[in-house]
């Protein structure tokens, strides 16, 4: 029988025929290029950090693959701590592993703050959390919930959510102030809103890994959203490209409202139109007149400017930045 994951299940949120092909076609799935592993590893670093913020804790460092040893590890690591109430060795637990309808997750960071109560904290390297990140956090509540439920054990999560990175965090050169680079985004008061979906996908998940036969999904917008699929031009057909979506920061949802009115061409699209913001109708406007755009007042803050004149750029990785600096001739 296969097993779910946390990360399976987001799998199977944004795409059923994923979560088939990640089960029953692994070695079909393209390896992460450079870019992408780089993403991977900023997020491995940004939750070491996050555990030097509560020190002294215990790291369950059973392989990913190891879920019986993760919940030995983990079992042992909440008995310790509830046993020793006042050792700061045990206050908090960093990647426990538990497992429960068919799905093992590991927690980021656990934090003891009472008998038998604990505070749940999944670490994101994102400076503004999204809805996915709200979901992988009741998958995470739900199992380790359940897992108590089932294994007997006093365990009651009763605050967590989201720490992710603070935008607002100024790094001086010298050394971290890690209470500062995270910002908690609690998710107390709303996880119960993802219950019904949550406890949905583990019975609609379990079914689709156990058909023999991939569900008939053809490719389209929710290939690339929220995370591109690694199985695109394997046993995945490439999507046809969505003309709507080259206007700056037009996702698939407004593509599909104007889909549904019609419109499948730029040509269709009113520069002038109040749905555009100014950056939109510049580009669309540059599109249909085949003309350079620039903005108003650019030459005069250019003059102003005088030479020689620097330039900085910058492209984001994560929530890392590379940095640019060059000379401009402008």
């Amino acid at each position: 029988m296969h097993n779910l994951s946390k990360s399976r299940l987001l799998s199977f949120r944004q795409c059923q025929l994923r979560l088939w092909n990640e089960v029953h076609r692994r070695d079909m799935k393209i390896e992460p290029d450079q870019s992408t592993q780089a993403r991977f590893d900023a997020g491995t670093h940004v939750g070491e950090l996050a555990q030097q913020r509560w020190p002294g804790g215990v790291l369950i460092d059973a392989p990913y693959w190891d879920v019986d040893g993760a919940l030995r590890q983990t079992l042992d690591a909440l008995r310790q701590t509830l046993d020793a109430l006042r050792d700061p060795d045990c206050s908090a637990i960093y990647e426990a592993g538990f497992k429960a309808y068919r799905t093992s997750v590991r927690a980021d960071i656990m934090l003891r703050v009472g008998d038998h109560q604990w505070e749940l904290w999944e670490v994101k390297s994102v400076l503004n959390p999204k809805e996915i990140h709200a979901v992988d956090y009741a998958i995470q509540r739900a199992v380790i919930q359940q897992w108590a439920i089932d294994s007997n054990f006093p365990l009651q999560i009763v605050r967590g959510g989201i720490l992710h990175l603070n935008r607002d965090y100024i790094f001086d050169g010298g050394a971290l102030e890690l209470q500062e680079l995270f910002t908690e985004h609690d998710l107390s008061d709303t996880v119960d809103d993802y219950t019904n979906e949550v406890q949905n996908s583990f019975v609609d998940a379990a079914a689709v890994i156990d058909d023999a036969n991939p569900p008939p999904i053809l490719p389209g917008p929710h290939c690339s959203d929220p995370y591109g699929c690694p199985f695109l031009g394997t046993v995945c057909e490439i999507p046809p490209h969505d003309e709507l979506t080259l206007l700056p920061r037009i996702g698939a949802n407004r593509a599909e409202v104007w889909h549904s009115e019609g419109i499948h061409q730029l040509d269709q699209l009113d520069p002038n139109s109040d749905d555009l913001n100014v950056i939109q109708s510049r580009a669309l406007r540059g599109h249909v007149t085949g003309e350079l755009q620039v903005g108003n007042g650019l030459k005069k803050q250019l003059d102003s400017i005088g030479y020689p004149r620097y330039h900085l750029d910058f492209e984001s990785t994560g929530s890392w930045m590379i940095l640019q600096i060059g000379r401009a001739h402008v």
